[in-house]
């Protein structure tokens, strides 16, 4: 009896814990309606009318490092990097004007991707930084 109640709560324990760690999501919005989203770790896929108008939001948010910096960079298709925003914290709220990214991709597929570096600048260039992909958008006609 007393290893059956060891194992059930060492089970619960676990679980709890599982469900407890949240991972890195984002969500891709043209002005208030949400055209994809996902987690950090698995890529999207999303498409958006060439006639619309107003800002791209990317929402990033997660489990974190608080003390880290977020940029969100979008990028051709040849890893060109077109436009960059940043934040001074792990996770928020980026805006880009559609006429520009329109502009600057010519209306070709681009790709969203975030990049986490350190605040402290002694830890920030001890570390290799690699940029997420998180979502590959397409216009449509």
């Amino acid at each position: 009896m007393k290893k059956i109640l060891v194992t059930l709560i060492l089970l619960v324990t676990f679980t709890v814990i599982l469900n407890a760690q949240s991972e890195d999501r984002w969500r891709l919005m043209v002005n208030s309606k949400t055209v994809a989203k996902g987690l950090a770790n698995s890529p999207g896929q999303a498409t958006i009318s060439k006639s619309a108008k107003g800002k791209l939001y990317v929402k990033f948010w997660g489990a974190g490092a608080t003390n880290w910096h977020r940029s969100i960079l979008i990028f051709d298709t040849q890893r060109h990097q077109l436009l960059k925003q940043e934040l001074k914290k792990g996770s928020g709220k980026f805006a880009f004007f559609l006429d520009s990214i329109k502009s600057k991709t010519q209306g070709q597929q681009f790709e969203i991707y975030t990049v986490a570096v350190p605040s402290n600048p002694e830890e920030a260039a001890s570390i290799r930084v690699r940029p997420v992909l998180l979502c590959t958008v397409s216009w449509k006609q």
